[in-house]
């Protein structure tokens, strides 16, 4: 496994145990909504250690570096804000406001789309 360009948002947001689990720290359950049972920090904890071991000491060591930068950590508060409010807020304008938030902070890191290649003409 190379090192990669770089987490995106969408991937270490969806378990926000997962880069706790992999760096060997504590796993301390949020009081949040969770969007599913892959959410759960059960999910983080069934990771065999194996899969944990693929990952070289440069590949924790930058990841590491990414989950303590200031930027992440902004948008991780911020997401697990959103997650709590999302707890006891009933269906309504609010509501759809912060999920609109949460995708947002989602798809803050995702590429882009490329431009399509113009197909060429068979004359």
């Amino acid at each position: 496994m190379g090192l990669p360009d770089r987490i995106r948002m969408p991937n270490a947001l969806n378990n926000l145990y997962l880069l706790p689990r992999l760096l060997g720290s504590p796993i301390a359950e949020l009081d949040i909504w969770h969007g599913s049972s892959d959410a759960e920090p059960s999910y983080a904890e069934h990771i065999h250690e194996p899969y944990l071991r693929l990952w070289t000491a440069a590949e924790r060591k930058w990841a590491a570096g990414l989950y303590q930068s200031p930027g992440f950590r902004s948008v991780r508060e911020r997401y697990i804000e959103i997650s709590r409010l999302l707890d006891t807020t009933p269906p309504g304008p609010e509501r759809s406001r912060l999920v609109k938030e949460m995708e947002e902070l989602e798809r803050r890191d995702r590429p882009r789309p490329r431009s399509k290649r113009p197909k060429s003409r068979n004359l």
